[in-house]
């Protein structure tokens, strides 16, 4: 059985620094709005969808994106916490640690930011996952208007609530 031990998660959303030790079979994870706790079941969520490859990755990121709402590039940026330019999240499971990290990356004057995601065994010289894409067209017209089309409006009430 798989099974994360701890978890550290850097510089993602409003968490500058996390550490979590000890965890076993069952966690909970409770505290105040906005104290943090979707953040942490999403930067774990990235961390295990980047096992199945890149494809995969950005499916569970273009998820995250929309449930959090998708405004642009901006709503990328703001996977990172305030003035950072990495993420790091670094799960031990079953003994063995691995570390996810997200750059933002600019290259050139005129050239549109790159989201670079890596993948690696703490001891390990070749990543699992090493790869990158731009940051703008990271949530695709399709891809929105699928998930717009797939949420529920009631005319009776006065709001429309989408996940």
């Amino acid at each position: 059985m798989l099974m994360i031990t701890s978890l550290t998660i850097e510089n993602f959303r409003g968490i500058m620094e996390l550490k979590l030790n000890n965890l076993g079979q069952v966690n909970v994870i409770a505290g105040k709005n906005n104290a943090g706790k979707s953040s942490v079941l999403e930067g774990l969520s990235l961390l295990l969808g980047a096992f199945g490859g890149i494809q995969s990755f950005r499916s569970l990121l273009q998820e995250i994106l929309m449930w959090r709402g998708w405004y642009g590039p901006q709503a990328v940026e703001d996977l990172f916490h305030i003035g950072a330019e990495f993420v790091r999240i670094e799960a031990v499971q079953n003994g063995i640690p691995w570390i996810l990290t997200l750059k933002k990356e600019v290259k050139g004057i005129n050239a549109l930011p790159t989201f670079h995601i890596v993948l690696r065994e703490v001891d390990e010289k070749s990543p699992k996952l090493d790869t990158g894409f731009q940051m703008h067209n990271l949530v695709d017209s399709s891809v929105l208007s699928s998930f717009l089309l797939s949420s529920k409006f009631d005319p009776n009430l006065n709001f429309e609530f989408v996940t």
